[in-house]
């Protein structure tokens, strides 16, 4: 996990009130990381619970810093210039520091703030489909299927030949009930890709719709890409018994 330590901050024991000491201590990190990021603006959204996080480890005092508020609200990169004097190339570098900790966040087991992170690094990126992408797939494992359908269809009108979002689309579609229209796109999408994951995903939408010999043939290039992932193994053995082979299915 991405995190900032803080030198020289140490919160000291108190015997009056904790909860006035605790966010003394707290504005005093927030200026000491707003001087060492060379932030001289933030907006008073940064204070918002799930903005700062301490985290305690081995006595020390960390600070996770979501920097979501950071570019707050901002819809492209023309309007990220215009704040605090900052140039492009700084907002880019927010962005990738967004994605990076709402990633971490993720992988945490936090799917809902770390979609917001997600959905304020698109802001920050200027709809980039890129954000989009990463924003759909996290709306997708948080299950948050209209959001991820919007998302990944946001980055395919920025980049209509993106096969990752089309596989994101496909298989979002899926899990919303449009599984003709979600196996077009997983059926095209696939093969350009070409993952484990990709194949994965093609052979389950194909399953749903009773097409066992396609999705056994999906499972089983999957499991060339990806040959130690459970998940696979196991739905290739289901495809084969649902398509009536008892042997491959053992």
């Amino acid at each position: 996990m991405a995190l900032l330590q803080v030198s020289g901050l140490r919160r000291k024991k108190s015997r009056g009130n904790c909860g006035v000491a605790r966010s003394l201590w707290i504005v005093r990190a927030g200026r000491a990381l707003r001087a060492r990021l060379g932030i001289s603006h933030v907006s008073k959204k940064f204070s918002e619970v799930n903005r700062v996080r301490l985290v305690m480890r081995g006595g020390q005092v960390l600070l996770l810093l979501l920097l979501s508020s950071l570019c707050y609200g901002c819809a492209s990169l023309e309007q990220l210039s215009d704040m605090d004097g900052g140039t492009r190339e700084d907002h880019l570098s927010r962005t990738d520091s967004l994605l990076k900790i709402a990633s971490d966040v993720e992988a945490q087991g936090d799917p809902s703030t770390a979609i917001k992170l997600y959905r304020d690094a698109v802001k920050s990126s200027g709809n980039a489909a890129s954000a989009n992408i990463r924003l759909g797939e996290a709306c997708l494992h948080g299950n948050e299927i209209q959001e991820a359908i919007a998302a990944y269809r946001a980055a395919l009108a920025t980049e209509p030949a993106n096969n990752e979002a089309l596989l994101g689309l496909g298989a979002a579609l899926v899990q919303n009930g449009a599984l003709e229209e979600g196996l077009a796109d997983l059926a095209k999408a696939a093969p350009q890709v070409g993952t484990g994951t990709a194949y994965n995903r093609l052979g389950v939408a194909q399953m749903m719709v009773g097409q066992f010999a396609n999705a056994e043939k999906a499972f089983k290039v999957a499991r060339r890409a990806t040959p130690g992932d459970l998940d696979i193994a196991t739905n290739l053995a289901l495809a084969a018994a649902l398509g009536g082979d008892e042997h491959r299915a053992r």
